[in-house]
């Protein structure tokens, strides 16, 4: 069963995420912060990381500088998934080693309806 690493600060991307991936055969993994990420992506293999950018510590970016820079992970997919819709947030993901960037939803608070 293939295996996915999420890297974000949020509770309910992680749930968003797993409920996403798990039907379709994947197994998901998750993280709360880059530093926690990087010792799962250590021990557990993962066939994919996808990585938010803004999280406590160790930003995603970082994490995925760390793991271009480590011959084991040089070429594991790694997907940034960030509310960071700027140009210049895409192109320092591309500039780190990211594979490919998505723009998560933005969804008001108050009325639960995408913007």
């Amino acid at each position: 069963m293939p295996r996915i690493l999420a890297i974000d600060d949020s509770p309910i991307i992680h749930k968003i995420i797993v409920a996403a991936l798990t039907p379709l055969g994947y197994q998901v993994l998750t993280a709360p912060d880059g530093e926690q990420g990087l010792a799962m992506v250590r021990t557990a293999h993962p066939d994919l990381v996808i990585t938010d950018v803004m999280m406590p510590g160790i930003d995603g970016y970082e994490v995925t500088r760390r793991l271009r820079r480590d011959p084991s992970f040089a070429y594991l997919p790694i997907l940034v998934l960030t509310s960071q819709s700027n140009l210049d947030e895409k192109i320092k993901a591309f500039e780190a080693g990211a594979d490919d960037y998505v723009v998560k939803p933005t969804w008001s608070r108050r009325a639960g309806k995408p913007r």
